[in-house]
């Protein structure tokens, strides 16, 4: 073979043609490549009894059996007897301490739990004993864990030593994106550091957070940690939505979220996959509140109707028996529609919307899908909404960070997006949305056409009250006889009634018909025609 192959390279070819090679070449080749016993301890893990080569006494090398037996009994017997088949080095060890102090800034009492996926065995310990050189070194190289391959820990902590689930989980300390760049085509023959780069240069603080961390080996894992907060509902819901967010943002890069029981690996420890030892690069970023990630990271939490939840590419819609229901959500969504390009205009001669460009860009290319239209035709008017800001959005950026919406729909509450964009009574009155509306805007509305209503039912066609049209008449007659030369006492008497409560009435000033317009309006022959009621 080619002594310029690797020593890795070498035991995989060894590993995948064992069986043809016999006892003597495979020693001579060990030899050529200064390949050690701990070389093939921590290659071969668990399988190292099937691969060794002993000498005879005659001075002869034999392969020794494959013999399951063998492996079962060493992973079953008491851990004592184990054979040790892997040993941390201070230097690793030291690494594994740092990176434990950068996730566990806590005193708390709970507990981290420890994997080796390889031989499934796992134990909890407590953060105190991780974050202590003498007890983490004594615990990575313990008998428990008895293999260097594919040896975990968890991000967030736990209340118990026994149980994992996320309902056991106490305080959240990080959250991890895997970045798979070597399922992505473009990205095979690149290696980890050269991904890392192009995160920095294009995505970090542009469309995503810049991690803390970075785990990498095969492929990377982003660590954000966290300023510890309570694993509440609330705050799992928030940081599982975060993940989601910044995975989907790197999704053009094999990136995905993790759940908050994940595992990262273990500085030191081999891929088994690969055969890669796994390293952490530092970035020098502030710890993140979950507050901050989501103020400055996400969109306002949306509210979805039941009706929107299918996770179909489009929504089909059949006109029978709902035909009503499925008009009206149409014609909300376009009014909602109409309402975003208001707003934009209101605001885009002050500001040009800044602050919420890319919120409202979102928004119509959601309520254009939910209103029924094609991804096309959605994604068409978003970027003709776009173009219409002084300062138009980078497309390229803007289309992608709202293409999450042809898979789910989203529904925000009025109230949501006013306090979002920081909409004011007072603006909303100026505005004249239809699809956004406070709840103290529709009831300003709803008792503006209470009133015309209860006005509209008390009144004739000319808005008069029963009252002021027997007024009316009243003071027609009145005009009548006054302008034939009768005196008030006269007046007074033909109608019936005394001269001072005629006198008071037609001096009285009135909201609506008083007696001096009615005079003048009865001189003018406007009330020729009209039958006068006595």
């Amino acid at each position: 073979m080619d002594k310029k192959i690797s020593k890795i390279e070498y035991l995989q070819f060894e590993k995948e043609n064992f069986d043809f090679m016999d006892a003597e070449s495979i020693n001579l080749n060990r030899i050529n490549w200064n390949v050690s016993v701990l070389d093939l301890q921590n290659f071969y893990g668990n399988e190292y009894l099937n691969y060794r080569v002993i000498k005879t006494k005659k001075g002869r090398y034999i392969k020794v059996p494959k013999l399951k037996e063998n492996i079962e009994k060493t992973i079953k017997v008491n851990r004592k007897q184990k054979i040790k088949t892997h040993r941390f080095t201070d230097t690793e060890v030291k690494q594994q301490l740092e990176l434990f102090n950068k996730i566990f800034d806590i005193k708390d009492n709970v507990f981290v739990r420890l994997l080796c996926k390889k031989t499934g065995e796992y134990y909890s310990y407590p953060v105190a004993a991780l974050k202590d050189f003498n007890k983490l070194k004594s615990i990575l190289n313990s008998n428990r864990f008895n293999l260097k391959e594919d040896l975990m820990y968890t991000f967030n902590t736990y209340n118990n030593l026994k149980s994992s689930t996320n309902k056991d989980l106490h305080l959240l300390t990080g959250i991890a994106i895997d970045v798979d760049f070597t399922e992505v085509r473009r990205f095979r023959s690149k290696d980890p550091l050269d991904i890392i780069k192009v995160l920095e240069k294009i995505e970090f603080d542009k469309t995503i957070p810049t991690p803390q961390l970075i785990e990498y080996g095969r492929n990377l894992r982003l660590i954000y940690t966290l300023e510890k907060v309570p694993a509440t509902v609330a705050s799992k819901k928030l940081a599982n939505r975060l993940a989601t967010v910044i995975g989907e943002r790197l999704s053009d890069y094999g990136g995905s979220k993790q759940p908050l029981t994940t595992y990262g690996r273990v500085i030191g420890s081999i891929n088994s996959k690969s055969g890669q030892v796994i390293k952490a690069m530092y970035l020098q970023q502030e710890r993140y509140t979950l507050k901050e990630l989501q103020e400055k990271w996400l969109e306002p939490l949306p509210e979805w109707y039941p009706e929107w939840k299918n996770k179909t590419n489009r929504k089909v819609i059949k006109f029978g028996k709902n035909f009503n229901k499925y008009a009206n959500y149409y014609k909300y969504n376009k009014l909602r529609i109409s309402d975003f390009y208001k707003i934009q205009e209101f605001y885009k001669e002050d500001n040009d919307c800044d602050g919420f460009r890319r919120f409202l860009c979102f928004q119509v290319r959601n309520h254009a899908i939910l209103s029924g239209m094609e991804h096309g035709e959605a994604e068409k008017l978003m970027k003709d909404f776009n173009n219409n800001f002084n300062k138009p959005l980078s497309w390229r950026v803007i289309e992608r960070d709202t293409r999450n919406v042809e898979r789910k729909q989203y529904y925000y509450k009025s109230k949501t997006i006013l306090n979002y964009i920081g909409i004011t009574q007072e603006e909303e009155i100026i505005l004249s949305l239809q699809g956004i509306l406070s709840k103290e805007e529709k009831a300003r509305r709803n008792n503006i056409r209470t009133k015309q209503a209860q006005k509209a039912k008390y009144r004739d066609a000319s808005g008069l009250t029963k009252t002021e049209i027997k007024r009316l008449n009243e003071f027609i007659k009145i005009a009548e006889l006054e302008l034939q030369g009768l005196s008030l006492r006269a007046i007074a008497k033909e109608l019936g009634k005394s001269p001072s409560t005629l006198s008071e009435k037609i001096n009285k000033t009135y909201d609506k018909i008083n007696y001096k317009e009615i005079l003048e309006e009865v001189q003018q022959g406007l009330y020729k025609n009209i039958r006068v009621i006595g």
